[in-house]
């Protein structure tokens, strides 16, 4: 379990640094704790190459 989450703490890094916010807002929005903001929304589609 401690690889999962230390990969999962990668990604969520990876996209943060991408799209320029925190990893934990990152983490927030994939387990529906927070809703990410259109502009985020729109930087984390483009980041991963996702049709929006």
């Amino acid at each position: 379990m401690r690889c999962r989450t230390c990969t999962a703490g990668a990604v969520h890094k990876a996209l943060g640094d991408e799209v320029g916010v925190d990893p934990s807002y990152i983490s927030r929005a994939i387990s529906s704790e927070r809703i990410p903001s259109w502009e985020v929304t729109r930087k984390l589609v483009r980041a991963l190459e996702a049709d929006p």
